[in-house]
């Protein structure tokens, strides 16, 4: 058998002790209703301590679950842009490293979550990116039209996969991308259509993301609002 099977036979064994009294004579079947179950840990909204985040690890294989999203935001220790990480609760190295090996450990992939459209406040309020914003006051969201902001994208997609290796996926974000064709170049190049804007930039990311041999997740809110012509076009990977 294999020890994959053998650790979740143990996690079973374990909540039975801590339902009873003695342990039964039993023996133990066990197989989930889905393949992949799977966690999500937030760290824009949340600043727990590194010792509770490994503990969260822990206690995750417990329920059998064996993917983890993580988004970092400026929590990841960022290599080319240092100045995105957070001064105070950004992961050092060794800290990313040990999460890395800990979740292994528990036989659990961790999928890193880097926005990549919206929700890049913590990217764009910096001088050296505001050219780069959909329009000067919606501080979180990229331009798509602008060559400049993919590339940005690209960088910070790089840094994840890289330090990433071992997982399957990529989560890209891409919610709530609120000031889609307020641009006037954005609407010109789209004909008005936010639509066609927001597959026409997906696409681009998947395009990338598929390159370096990742399977794209993305969020589903704004694909709500696609026509079906729209979502026709979008790339099916």
């Amino acid at each position: 058998f294999e020890a994959r099977g053998l650790f979740y036979g143990i996690q079973t064994l374990c909540q039975i002790t801590e339902n009873h009294e003695e342990i039964p004579e039993l023996s133990i079947i066990d197989w989930p209703d889905i393949e992949k179950r799977c966690m999500y840990l937030d760290l824009r909204q949340i600043f727990p301590t590194f010792e509770n985040l490994l503990t969260y690890i822990d206690e995750m294989a417990g329920f059998k679950a064996n993917a983890l999203i993580i988004e970092y935001e400026d929590r990841f220790p960022f290599e080319k842009y240092k100045f995105l990480r957070h001064k105070e609760y950004a992961l050092t190295e060794a800290q990313l490293s040990e999460i890395m090996e800990r979740a292994g450990r528990n036989f659990i992939e961790v999928i890193p979550l880097q926005q990549s459209f919206g929700h890049l406040e913590y990217v764009l309020k910096h001088a050296a990116f505001k050219e780069l914003r959909e329009t000067a006051s919606d501080i979180g969201e990229l331009c798509p039209s602008r060559p400049e902001a993919f590339e940005l994208a690209k960088t910070l997609l790089e840094e994840m996969l890289q330090r990433h290796s071992e997982s399957q996926y990529i989560h890209l974000g891409c919610d709530e991308v609120w000031s889609l064709c307020k641009c006037e170049i954005c609407r010109r190049l789209n004909e008005g259509s936010r639509g066609k804007a927001f597959i026409g930039y997906i696409n681009r990311l998947v395009e990338f993301v598929c390159s370096k041999g990742k399977i794209p997740v993305i969020w589903h809110d704004m694909l709500l609002k696609c026509s079906d012509e729209e979502l026709s076009k979008m790339d099916k990977r």
